[in-house]
């Protein structure tokens, strides 16, 4: 009778122990979960700046191509002038 008493109370403790296991397990799921949320959302936000970044670029690189082709054209226009008179 006692060996069967030991082994129930051996089962109970065996049965806490995977209980608090799976609490952990729970905890440390929940846990990552948020993590995984918050890098995800810091990964659209970084995908947004960077789409805002590339229009600039491609906004300020069709302006200094405008300028130099400007400039480009008023630089040939006075050299023009100047050789031909």
């Amino acid at each position: 009778m006692d060996v069967q008493v030991a082994k129930l109370n051996e089962g109970a403790t065996q049965a806490a122990q995977v209980a608090e296991t799976v609490e952990r397990i729970e905890s440390l799921t929940a846990e990552t979960a948020g993590q995984l949320n918050q890098a995800t959302q810091a990964m659209e936000s970084l995908e947004q700046e960077v789409a805002k970044l590339d229009q600039g670029r491609s906004e300020l690189t069709d302006f200094v191509r405008g300028y130099i082709e400007r400039l480009a054209r008023s630089s040939a226009s006075r050299w023009t002038r100047s050789t031909s008179g």
